[in-house]
């Protein structure tokens, strides 16, 4: 199954952009609900607080679905390094921990008065390493889902058999959304949703099994976290039951309706198939590395949507030079260079960076040459952005479309939830050369 083009219509991000496991450019969805929501806080009534914090329970959902638990056993963040601080200060013993994680998945450990970390060799966190390295004093591990650097995709079934009892800590930030794991081994998942969910920042869910429920201590639990929240009494109330007890605060409401609609954009196009798209680019770019005499230094039989490589006789620095020359964004490290498709990534993108490596300017055309190269800051803007984007993606130019194109064009945007934005229906009837009435009939049509 492919992707939709009802999903890949939300992306607009530049030609060359290759740099999503650093930060993943939010889809027209995600910045339409924070709009919207923002708006709606301008013009605030009795019902918009409690209107806004029903946003909540939409992000709640969405992270259940895609992780197969329930609501009540997720939780939601500003980012990934709080959850892990949360959990490293709720547990005491000895905690097996990479030291060539991310930072965020080493500070929290290190920092935390009850924990002993136990710290594996650099390298993928593998069965046989954390077998090696497990005591009687182990009541934990925490690894990324996914290597920042080499890509490596670590196996968390095999894991979870090997730690047993203990507690399995996930960082799934770098793939989240990208790769089917079986995310419901892990006791602890957490994952902030700016990069690859492309939610923006300061957003992001943890998860926590009944085994981590019972064992962890919610040493950061908030009054939002705790019993009859609601109630001010002048007492400090019991932790609530389940993971609401992890609350510290109430998170930003647009921020949390940003996250579902990033979640939801990502169960329309199905983890599977944007996981099939992004590998067919990974191929993509190891073809130029190795046309260019490059070598392809990250994983390959258990990758993800990173992809790391050096040059012969280029140090990385030049290397990334020339991209940025280019306009191709990319990640430069002191030993590589980290590139990081996205299911949007589109073959315009790849002919660049080949032309880059080339050190050629490219002769390609901009994939965004019908639109504005930045994103709409209103409204309207968007709106606009939004037709044009669904009209191009027909074919047809609308003096010459029929009705079965016009149709076509209704299901796009009813799908990119366009019709949620104020006197849409309005708008597209007059590009379309229509009623509004004829828009209600071929959204009847199309959504029956």
């Amino acid at each position: 199954m492919r992707v939709p083009a009802s999903y890949l219509i939300q992306f607009h991000e530049p030609g060359g952009y290759l740099d999503f496991a650093r930060f993943g450019p939010p889809s027209f969805a995600v910045v339409d609900i924070s709009t919207r929501l923002l708006e709606a806080s301008a013009a605030a009534g009795p019902a918009t607080v409690d209107d806004l914090m029903r946003q909540e329970a939409r992000a709640k959902a969405a992270v259940a679905r895609l992780c197969r638990t329930s609501a009540d056993h997720v939780t939601l963040l500003p980012n990934t390094s709080t959850g892990l601080f949360q959990v490293a200060l709720g547990l005491s013993g000895e905690v097996l921990v990479s030291a060539g994680e991310f930072p965020a998945n080493t500070y929290p450990w290190a920092r935390s008065p009850g924990v002993d970390v136990s710290w594996l060799p650099p390298g993928p966190v593998t069965a046989d390493v954390v077998r090696a390295a497990l005591t009687p004093d182990t009541v934990a591990l925490t690894v990324s889902a996914v290597d920042f650097r080499t890509g490596y995709r670590a196996d968390l079934a095999a894991l979870r058999e090997v730690v047993g009892d203990r507690l399995l800590i996930v960082d799934g930030i770098q793939g989240f959304g990208v790769v089917d794991e079986p995310w419901e081994a892990a006791d602890v998942l957490v994952v902030g949703g700016q990069k690859w969910l492309r939610a923006g920042w300061s957003t992001g869910f943890m998860t926590l099994s009944d085994r981590a429920l019972d064992r962890l201590d919610p040493v950061l639990s908030g009054w939002t976290g705790a019993v009859d929240r609601g109630l001010f009494d002048d007492a400090v109330h019991a932790v609530a039951e389940g993971a609401v007890g992890w609350s510290i605060t109430n998170l930003s409401p647009i921020a949390s309706g940003a996250l579902a609609a990033a979640l939801e954009l990502v169960e329309l196009a199905g983890v599977g198939n944007i996981n099939a798209r992004i590998g067919a680019r990974l191929d993509e770019l190891a073809d130029v590395v190795h046309a260019a005499g490059g070598e392809v230094v990250s994983a390959v039989d258990r990758r993800a949507g990173i992809l790391a490589f050096t040059l012969p006789d280029r140090q990385p620095s030049a290397i990334g030079a020339s991209l940025a020359e280019a306009g191709v964004t990319a990640t430069v490290r002191p030993e590589h260079v980290r590139l990081s498709p996205h299911a949007s990534t589109t073959p315009e993108t790849v002919a660049r960076f080949a032309a880059a490596l080339r050190d050629k300017t490219p002769d390609v055309r901009p994939v965004t040459s019908e639109v504005s190269e930045t994103l709409p800051g209103d409204v309207n803007g968007l709106r606009r952005l939004l037709v044009e984007r669904a009209v191009t993606s027909v074919g047809v130019p609308v003096e010459l479309m029929k009705k079965s194109h016009k149709t076509r064009v209704v299901r796009l945007l009813d799908d990119a939830g366009l019709f949620r934005v104020r006197d849409s229906v309005d708008y597209l009837a007059g590009v379309l050369g229509v009623t509004r009435f004829t828009i209600y009939n071929y959204l009847n049509e199309t959504r029956g």
